[in-house]
Parts: C-alpha cells; sequence; structure tokens
C-alpha cells in the first residue's frame, strides 16, 4: 500500500496529519517486518547452499534439538527451518554465538597446515 503525500491535500487539517503518520509508521512496520523476512530467508539459503544434512545434524546436536528431529525423521529443507527457527529465537543468542565462534575456530584449525593433521571432524 502506498499512499501519496498529494492524495493528503483533500483531507482537511489535523486529520492530514494523521494519516501521514500512520503512512509513514506502517511503512516503518512494514521495511522492518521485510528486513527481518530478509535477513531469515539470507540464513536459509546459506544452509541450503552451503551445508549438507551431516553438518546440520551436528548443528542440531549442539542445540541439543537432534532427537526432536530424528524422531521426526525430517528432511534437509525442515532441519533447516528448525535450525533457523532456533538461532532466529533471541533466548538461545548466547548458544548460537558460542556455536558460530567455535565453528569458526574449528574452520581456522582445519585450515592450518600443521594443526589439520589433530582435527577430527
Amino acid at each position: 500500500m502506498q499512499l501519496n503525500i498529494e492524495e493528503l491535500y483533500g483531507v482537511e487539517g489535523d486529520h492530514r496529519d494523521e494519516i501521514a503518520d500512520l503512512s509513514l509508521n506502517f511503512m516503518n512496520l512494514m521495511n522492518g517486518i521485510n528486513g527481518e523476512e530478509d535477513e531469515k530467508m539470507s540464513q536459509v539459503l546459506n544452509y541450503t547452499l552451503n551445508y549438507t544434512v551431516k553438518e546440520m545434524t551436528k548443528i542440531c546436536e549442539y542445540y541439543k534439538i537432534d532427537k526432536m528431529v530424528k524422531k521426526q525423521k525430517l528432511n534437509k529443507e525442515d532441519i533447516i527451518n528448525v535450525v533457523v527457527s532456533f538461532e532466529r529465537d533471541f533466548t538461545n543468542n548466547a548458544t548460537v554465538e558460542r556455536r558460530q565462534l567455535l565453528w569458526h575456530c574449528m574452520q581456522e584449525l582445519k585450515n592450518d597446515s600443521f594443526m589439520k593433521k589433530y582435527v577430527i571432524w
């Protein structure tokens, strides 16, 4: 929905300002929702393109949601949706940040010519 300022000229006095404020608030709300939806979709796309089912299962194990995933026999797309939902819940922020840090450290160890022989992953 888009409201042009020219359309407001037909509205009288204070009502014009109220409508303009409501329109601005609505547009800001929609941009916020779209921004959150875009971020969620980028997470889903990242997991879809860059992770295997085995890697997603490791993430589920770290988050301790693997039993639910195995019990329901979810496919990759469903596993990704469960993980993204878990990660987007603000109560899990500390766990998610810790996992991301550890995954990054693991990648660094695997890329090091000396340390990679000690990493079983």
